[in-house]
């Protein structure tokens, strides 16, 4: 099965929308050759095929979404990377760092490289684990030594504790640190620490006497029916059978004459003023002060005596008989009782007052302030609660009483726990013991860990020497690479009973490899691992991606590089794809891979149609998207980077409107590259930095200002990698005027030819 095309890509690197609909690059036919220019995304795009490889995302690119349409229009989403139908192999980067290991601590030996992904995990593995191991074994030695330590500092201080609590509990010489030891191992131990208040009641029975007599329960005469009978009489009410209008106004001149009355008894004369009395008077004074009337003055005055004498002492209960240990909990409620009967007193004094008044006033009814009544309430309940309260201390004194002997031996039992609790958590106790038990456990699953370690290292070394057999396949190629007369070679080496490949240039150890020999060795490696046992007969299903494996190297091994593609992968691999930012490199590939062609529209010229390579692609790249597209037909036209280069510059140079922010993004970096070309074929005797050869193709110092906005342009706005490269775009007329400048400085005739040659 096939890729057919990658239909959209969204926040993976700098492919942050595209979408195949908007560019409509034709389908991915068995060979696909991509041209970008450097940070254009290729390697990127490489990084979704190696996440197909890995069968997860880029490490990278975690967040990245992209769709993938297969034959038959299957389809592999960012969430599909594992499992998917589709074998494949990828060598960029990535692949050269994850591929390619120097290992340092052979250095004073010979360069010893380590070759293969699998190889270098293995190698970082062991020597991890290695390590793992010797701090281990270092950290148990300290770890039996601590224990010794512990079990000795620990020994002393049980030894101490069962002193400690023996004094404290008068337990006895049989209470010894095996006893304190046997408390430290109960599993219930975390629930034995006592609070302040449990802990100090227990230990108030080491040293108190038993109570000596039982208590009765405190009973106070309170009529809880006071209230209301007092609220009864002042609403009860009481006529004379012919009341004396001016006698039941006057409450004053009503008891004044009720006393007159009883001295008038069988009287004519008015004892006052020794006057006549009316016939009749004595009769009617009768009729006011009425039997009835009499009587309800007399309740009046017995309930008046009643509330009197429902006052209580204030004084009473010692507590000099109560257990010590409820002692200050008995002084509290009492006093908190004596001030509750003082309060209740003066309720009483109250009531006895409305009584009074209601003496004065017998025929009218009389109510309470709802204040006052729940005063009343409120003192009554209290003084309930207080009685209950105390009589509450009382039985728990009885009980006390009954049981001390019981309760003291549980009162020392609680309090062994307790101080065993204490000193458990003090001393971390527990802690200590798991800190060197888990040691010892993991002591042992790593030694066993090691064991099962060894036995893969003896299989891997087999392995190994599978591998070593490949070395000379590994020779052949970078024979293809710097040719027959390449200096590298690969041999190997036994390191600590490993075949380990030795890197030799000109028969000595190599040392300071460029890139580019880096480079050459790991693609090398990669085509030499397709050769191996578990791919061979897989390649004709695989697809593989190359990404720029001409990288540092020069032009003579630029062609043994595609010279190498095409033999070995070319009709041997299910898809290939190779993107490169390399224009001789891309022209060599273009030039080889012609699957098919179609008569299409071409925007070269004034050609009109055009032949156009529909396996041909280019990556563009603006500031915040890039989008891979069919080739652009000039690129098809020109086998020289040199004449495409120009005629983007000529045709930026001359469009008055179709400038996009993509052009604006990349004709900085064209012009710089034209200008390296021009400048080094011109003054090949240069030094190498623009503003040197900018100094000899525009000279003068009037012309300095020229130079420049020139170096300007193609030096600050061309680098893609710089922050402020990202942030904003170059200013149109900046850009068109620099290039005015560079074909100013351009002798006319070589100008000229140089248009004639892009068909302007």
């Amino acid at each position: 099965m096939t890729v057919k095309r990658i239909d959209k890509i969204e926040n993976f690197g700098i492919f942050s929308d595209y979408k195949s609909s908007e560019n409509k690059p034709e389908e991915f036919g068995k060979h696909n050759i991509i041209f970008g220019w450097n940070y254009s995304g290729k390697t990127t795009l490489s990084r979704i095929f190696s996440s197909l490889e890995q069968g997860k995302l880029h490490d990278d690119y975690q967040d990245g979404k992209f769709t993938i349409v297969l034959e038959k229009d299957h389809t592999i989403k960012e969430t599909d990377v594992k499992p998917h139908p589709l074998k494949i192999r990828v060598f960029n980067t990535d692949y050269v760092r994850d591929n390619l290991l120097w290992e340092q601590k052979y250095r004073e030996i010979s360069p010893i490289l380590v070759l293969g992904e699998k190889n270098i995990e293995l190698e970082k593995t062991l020597e991890k684990l290695t390590t793992e191991k010797d701090d281990n074994t270092q950290k148990l030695s300290t770890a039996q030594g601590k224990h010794d330590d512990l079990k000795g500092a620990l020994d002393v201080a049980l030894t101490e504790q069962a002193r400690t609590m023996t004094d404290k509990l008068s337990l006895g010489r049989n209470f010894t640190r095996t006893q304190v030891r046997s408390l430290l191992d109960n599993p219930n131990i975390a629930n034995w620490e006592l609070s302040s208040d449990e802990r100090k009641k227990a230990e108030h029975y080491l040293g108190a006497p038993m109570p000596e007599e039982p208590l009765s329960s405190l009973n106070l005469p309170l009529d809880t029916d006071i209230l209301s009978d007092t609220r009864d009489i002042l609403q009860k009410v009481v006529t004379p059978s012919q009341s004396i209008e001016r006698l039941k106004d006057n409450p004053d001149l009503e008891n004044w004459v009720r006393k007159g009355r009883e001295l008038h008894v069988n009287q004519t004369k008015c004892q006052f003023c020794q006057s006549d009395l009316p016939p009749d008077f004595l009769e009617q004074l009768d009729a006011h002060f009425s039997e009835d009337y009499e009587r309800f003055r007399n309740e009046v005055l017995e309930h008046k005596r009643k509330l009197e004498g429902a006052k209580l002492s204030p004084e009473f209960g010692s507590k000099d008989g109560i257990y010590s240990g409820l002692q200050k909990q008995y002084v509290e409620i009492r006093n908190n009782l004596k001030e509750t009967i003082k309060t209740y007193n003066e309720a009483i004094d109250q009531l006895v007052g409305y009584t009074s008044r209601k003496l004065e006033s017998l025929s009218k009814s009389m109510d309470m302030d709802p204040s006052d009544c729940d005063s009343v309430l409120h003192v009554m309940g209290k003084m309930e609660e207080l009685v209950k309260a105390i009589n509450e201390l009382f039985e728990e004194h009885n009980k006390i009483r009954n049981e001390f002997e019981t309760m003291k031996e549980d009162s020392i039992d609680r309090l062994k726990k307790h101080y065993a609790a204490e000193f458990y958590n003090s001393q971390q106790y527990e802690a200590e013991k798991t800190e060197i038990k888990d040691m010892k456990e993991c002591i042992k699953q790593l030694g066993e860990h090691i064991k099962e370690l060894e036995k893969k290292r003896e299989e891997l070394k087999k392995q190994l020497s599978d591998t070593i057999k490949g070395a000379e396949t590994l020779n052949h190629y970078l024979e293809h690479y710097f040719g027959p007369d390449t200096p590298i070679e690969i041999k190997t080496k036994q390191v600590d009973g490993q075949d380990k490949f030795q890197i030799l240039r000109h028969g000595k150890e190599a040392t300071n490899l460029s890139e580019g020999e880096k480079t050459a060795i790991a693609f090398a490696y990669f085509l030499t691992s397709l050769e191996g046992k578990d791919m061979k007969e897989h390649l004709k299903d695989t697809i593989v991606f190359i990404d720029d494996p001409v990288s540092s190297l020069d032009s003579n091994h630029i062609h043994y590089t595609f010279a190498l593609i095409c033999a070995t992968l070319k009709s041997r691999c299910k898809q290939l794809f190779v993107s490169t930012h390399n224009f001789e490199f891309f022209r060599l590939l273009k030039g080889k891979f012609k699957p098919y062609s179609v008569t299409r529209e071409c925007n070269f010229g004034k050609t009109g149609k055009g032949n156009c390579k529909t396996n041909l692609f280019q990556i563009e790249r603006n500031a915040d998207n890039a989008r891979l597209k069919d080739l652009d037909c000039v690129l098809c036209k020109f086998d020289s980077e040199y004449q495409y280069l120009f005629y983007h510059l000529a045709k930026f140079d001359q469009d008055q409107s179709d400038i996009d922010d993509y052009k604006l993004y990349t004709t900085p970096n064209i012009l710089r590259r034209f200008l390296e070309t021009y400048i080094r074929l011109r003054y090949p005797s240069c030094k190498p930095r623009l503003k040197d050869g900018l100094e000899k193709m525009i000279p003068g110092e009037e012309a300095r200002k020229e130079r420049i906005l020139v170096q300007k342009v193609a030096d600050e706005w061309s680098h893609g990698e710089n922050i402020s490269r990202t942030i904003q775009l170059p200013p149109t007329h900046e850009v068109k005027r620099a290039i005015e400048i560079v074909f100013n400085a351009l002798d006319e005739d070589y100008l000229a030819d140089l248009k004639a040659s892009v068909g302007m």
